[in-house]
């Protein structure tokens, strides 16, 4: 009796596949998902940026809230008012330049990006963004005091003092 050859090539495609497909292997391990690199500080000491850039910075990095936008020099250089006007509350805060600490904090309604120190270094002046109006601090040792506000002009007429 004579096979038909498409009936032997037929089967000996069958055993070749079969062979191909064993069972007794061990299952594959899933592969791990990479985590996301989220915006902030990163282990190897630089900043990544909400669009995806990377910061590396020189010298010393000292927390400060997820948007300082200025910073004045005191000055006597001991003390760096930074400006702060992110998506937490928006404020002022000292940090004492040689030990990098945070001395004071002044919360503020609304700012946006002026800062800057007058009268000898003894007040501090920051914008006001869409509240028409610049605030003023006594600045004495790292400490904000007596805050007081400088409308410029009626809320209605927007000029957003900014630098």
């Amino acid at each position: 009796m004579q096979i038909p050859s498409k009936t032997l090539v037929f089967t000996l495609l069958a055993l070749l596949a079969g062979v191909g497909c064993r069972t007794d292997r061990p299952a594959r391990a899933p592969e791990t998902v990479a985590q996301p690199e989220l915006p902030g500080a990163q282990a190897d000491g630089a900043v990544l940026l909400p669009n995806q850039w990377l910061l590396r910075p020189v010298g010393k990095q000292i927390p400060l809230g997820d948007f300082p936008v200025n910073i004045a020099l005191h000055p006597s250089g001991r003390h760096a008012v930074i400006l702060h006007a992110g998506h937490g509350q928006h404020e002022l805060i000292s940090v004492d330049v040689p030990s990098g600490k945070v001395v004071a904090r002044a919360p503020l309604e609304e700012a946006f990006y002026g800062v800057t120190f007058y009268d000898g270094g003894r007040k501090v002046l920051c914008s006001g963004a869409s509240q028409e109006v610049v605030t003023q601090f006594t600045f004495q040792d790292g400490y904000f005091s007596e805050p007081r506000q400088f409308p410029l002009r009626p809320v209605k007429q927007r000029g957003i003092p900014c630098g």
